[in-house]
């Protein structure tokens, strides 16, 4: 099975034995410019497709006003069904500091009568007007990873922006109890890394990353990765017991 998005918002999926395509999810109606992340959840056997909405293609991209539509990232629960409306994702918010994600968990998703076919974060952030996610997702042991662009048009004749680094929960879009970014470097993550008293979600103010995911380097089984920005090395540690193969890419017609 392979999976792809539109510039209308669909996410389609596209059998490769059978020569079909499907919809998948039709409930967005926001732009689709990344591949999709593909991840199979060993403990349910659940089939998860994540992506987010936003594109960078003309100068229409570049305004940010009040105007500015919302965009969103999304985890998608494929069961052979058609997800036909937001209402059947769990929403997920932010905790007061902005940058780190409410708690939540998969089961809570499982569980709900209605929104049990995933998650949705919309990018409304306070002074990030215009947030976008154009590039795919990456999974770090059990760590779901995104990028997100805001562009800067203050320049039209060479137009710039900044990027956002994530890491959540894939399977239940909350965030992660444990730390995982070393914002002040010192190889260690305490209390020192901690924001409004959590670990943050998201490190925002690096440079613009608006094409393929970044190089990533892991330093030996403790768990320490290096995940290549522009501006220099960002670093941090798998959380604890998400280390080794907990999920993966599917790459196998079926």
């Amino acid at each position: 099975m392979a999976y792809a998005g539109d510039l209308k918002g669909n996410v389609w999926r596209f059998s490769l034995t059978a020569n079909t395509a499907t919809a998948l999810f039709t409930g967005n109606s926001r732009p689709i410019s990344a591949a999709p992340l593909v991840v199979r959840n060993q403990k349910t056997g659940a089939t998860w497709v994540f992506v987010g909405t936003g594109r960078y293609l003309n100068k229409d991209d570049l305004i940010i006003n009040a105007s500015t539509p919302v965009e969103t990232w999304y985890g998608l629960i494929d069961n052979g069904t058609t997800i036909t409306s937001r209402n059947q994702l769990m929403p997920r918010g932010f905790e007061a500091n902005g940058v780190t994600l409410q708690a939540g968990t998969e089961y809570e998703i499982l569980a709900d009568p209605i929104r049990n076919r995933g998650w949705y974060i919309d990018f409304t952030r306070t002074g990030k007007t215009g947030e976008r996610m154009m590039t795919p997702d990456f999974i770090l042991g059990g760590a779901l990873f995104g990028i997100t662009f805001i562009p800067d048009a203050s320049d039209p004749c060479a137009p710039n922006g900044s990027s956002s680094l994530w890491a959540i929960n894939p399977f239940s879009g909350a965030r992660i109890d444990q730390g995982v970014f070393d914002l002040n470097g010192d190889g260690t993550i305490n209390n020192p890394d901690l924001v409004g008293g959590l670990y943050p979600s998201v490190i925002d103010g690096l440079s613009a990353v608006t094409s393929s995911s970044p190089p990533i380097t892991t330093t030996g089984k403790d768990g320490w990765f290096g995940i290549q920005m522009p501006d220099g090395t960002v670093k941090g540690k798998i959380p604890t017991g998400a280390i080794g193969r907990q999920s993966w890419r599917e790459v196998v017609g079926q």
